[in-house]
């Protein structure tokens, strides 16, 4: 068996679903249906499998590396000078170049209540443990075979390949996205949803943001169909992210509508949203569901790693969406053969080298064709 490993090109339509080693990882699956809430709605079955489409064939003997991988209450010592309310639009910024992760921590623990300070640092300090078990699982080599013209290869997953958390599971998250949301773009209402600290803690906050959420679309929809002659729910796609306090707010685009509610009426939405305030830009916008959604994942490497932290302990979605946005999902063309751990199984099954087996397992590269030899 020849080993084909030398440039890199893109196979489109190669995504595999993640595995059991993220603990939040309903999201990475587009085709779940979106969860009203923080619980994991999750598919049952979470097994690693491919599902490959439209993939290249091997050319020139070159390497194809694939397009598609891809309550209690805040802490701050007692001296501290709190000042609660609603986040003004200055405070709605995500943890940028200037508020690096590792200061964030302390920040947020000196600027929020003393109740919520231990367990605040145990949720981080569970949440690195978990980034550290993810880092040092042992790697997967799957070898597959592409059932309509029997070419094969080895694809190689770890545990960060398939995590929001890594670098390199959000850029094959956002892949993943872009492919069943498409990027047709449509002009629709944006609207804010903020959270007032007077009403609730930081740690009480982020498993309280999609329940509300879930709860001020029925009253919305209630209300256009009462007052607006509405036929069904709005189509929305929402969005947490937090403040550089750490506590969640929320953005929703309503692709295809002029007017959410009547203008007259709009301080009826802050009743509806229980957390706190709601604002609704005055321009309509052109967005794309697939740009929308993946704009906030790619917004998650500027988290504070405390809001990393809340968001992974919670098991909560990153955002979520009508089911009417998804494309159908096309049968995957590639099948997986056997999934290798060792190198040395590796080499007896696939018939080269041990220290061929062992550069494939120690490589930085994801996909890699395998050529019979003739005769």
């Amino acid at each position: 068996m020849k080993i084909i490993s030398h440039n890199r090109t893109e196979v489109k339509g190669y995504e595999f679903v993640p595995g059991r080693e993220d603990r939040a990882t309903q999201e990475c699956d587009p085709s779940a249906r979106p969860a009203p809430s923080g619980r994991d709605s999750s598919p049952s079955k979470r097994g690693l499998g491919p599902s490959l489409s439209n993939a290249a064939q091997p050319q020139s003997h070159i390497t194809q590396t694939p397009s598609h991988l891809g309550g209690a209450n805040a802490i701050n010592s007692h001296e501290a000078d709190i000042s609660y309310g609603v986040a003004g639009n200055n405070d709605l910024d995500v943890v940028g170049d200037s508020f690096p992760a590792s200061v964030g921590l302390s920040l947020i623990l000196a600027n929020c209540r003393a109740v919520d300070s231990i367990g605040i640092e145990a949720i981080v300090q569970k949440y690195r443990i978990h980034l550290s078990k993810m880092e040092h699982t042992p790697v997967k080599i799957l070898h597959i075979f592409h059932v309509e013209n029997d070419s094969e290869a080895l694809y190689r997953v770890t545990a960060c390949s398939t995590s929001r958390y890594f670098p390199e599971g959000r850029a094959a998250l956002r892949r993943c996205i872009l492919q069943r949301l498409g990027v047709e773009n449509q002009p629709g209402v944006f609207l804010t949803l903020t959270t007032d600290v007077k009403r609730c803690s930081l740690l009480e906050s982020w498993p309280m943001i999609w329940p509300n959420f879930h709860r001020f679309k029925k009253s919305l929809n209630y209300y256009r169909k009462q007052n607006m002659e509405a036929t069904g729910s709005v189509r929305y796609i929402a969005a947490i992210e937090p403040c550089k306090s750490s506590y969640p707010h929320m953005h929703v685009f309503f692709p295809g509508l002029r007017w959410l509610i009547k203008k007259p009426d709009l301080a009826r939405m802050d009743k509806w949203w229980k957390m706190g305030c709601t604002r609704t830009e005055k321009e309509r916008k052109n967005d794309s569901a697939g740009e929308y959604v993946t704009k906030y994942l790619t917004k998650l490497t500027s988290w504070s790693e405390a809001s990393m932290a809340l968001l992974w302990h919670y098991r909560m979605r990153l955002y979520n969406l009508s089911n009417g946005f998804y494309a159908p999902k096309e049968e995957s063309p590639w099948l997986v053969r056997h999934a290798y751990r060792d190198p040395r199984e590796l080499a007896r099954e696939i018939d080269i080298s041990l220290r061929s087996a062992e550069d494939i397992f120690d490589s930085e590269e994801s996909f890699i064709w395998l050529v019979k030899d003739e005769g």
